[in-house]
């Protein structure tokens, strides 16, 4: 039998956070070093992440997970900003690392909150239980298989609707995602959630398109004013475009020495 004087002043007593729930794509598919490799990427993005705005690793509580990790971010923070943070960053940082990488890596992220438990083999708790189960949704694995990006978004519905809806940001609006039912019935789980992914796949930038595609497009959008002066060099703008930690991801360079069918990262 335990002694009380034995467990810990806090257990039993849950505290309300914010969780994220996160998993490398395929990750048993990769050899044994490309699972070290896999680790080592994630941990990394996740660590510059942190000092670009989502809020310091130390500041985690993390539960490794091999192929994942599950977090429990503290009290009182940001939420929205952690979030869309951890997102652009988690984003911008796999297109990075898969241009110049043999082998792609993609992941899911999910994020609740609720009432959650540190116990001794680790984290507890219903809260704990449904941001790993919308993680290992099927929707949300279907909805990263069907983008073109490299990380899809699982929210449950309360984080939707008072942190994502709240906030209306502009690199996580609410208009992006989509609703889904997640449903497992060996575990008696069912839920509302909301997957962001971006855009699908075969939805190809206009770079990309066919001639006869380029050709349609262009024949429903007003001619632009060539630039005057300069190199004679002029841009055009394929899709949205940040400036900032990315630039000139969706620019195409029009110039003698560049090619118009091709794009450039500047």
């Amino acid at each position: 039998m335990t002694d009380p004087q034995s467990v810990p002043p806090t257990a039993g007593r849950g505290v309300r956070r914010l969780i994220i729930a996160m998993d490398i794509e395929h990750y048993s598919r990769l050899p044994d070093f490309g699972q070290v490799y896999a680790q080592h990427v994630m941990s990394e993005l996740l660590r510059e992440a942190g000092q670009h705005g989502a809020l310091e690793r130390a500041q985690w509580d993390i539960q490794q997970q091999g192929d994942g990790e599950l977090a429990l971010l503290p009290p009182g923070i940001d939420e929205a900003g952690v979030i869309t943070t951890l997102m652009r960053q988690v984003s911008s940082g796999l297109h990075r690392h898969n241009q110049r990488a043999a082998a792609r890596l993609r992941m899911r992220i999910a994020v609740h909150e609720g009432l959650t438990y540190i116990a001794d083999s680790g984290f507890a708790g219903d809260a704990v239980n449904t941001a790993c189960r919308l993680r290992d949704a099927k929707e949300a694995k279907d909805a990263l298989r069907n983008t073109e990006n490299d990380v899809v978004l699982i929210v449950s519905e309360r984080i939707y609707r008072d942190v994502i809806c709240g906030d209306d940001s502009y690199d996580l609006p609410p208009a992006g995602f989509r609703e889904t039912e997640v449903v497992m019935a060996d575990k008696g789980f069912r839920a509302q959630a909301f997957i962001y992914a971006g855009r699908a796949a075969g939805a190809r930038p206009a770079a990309e398109a066919t001639p006869g595609e380029a050709t349609a497009g262009a024949a429903t959008r007003p001619a632009q004013p060539a630039a005057q002066g300069g190199s004679g060099s002029s841009f055009t703008f394929t899709g949205p475009t940040t400036v900032g930690d990315i630039a000139g991801r969706d620019v195409i360079k029009h110039s003698p020495a560049w090619p118009a069918d091709r794009t450039r990262d500047e």
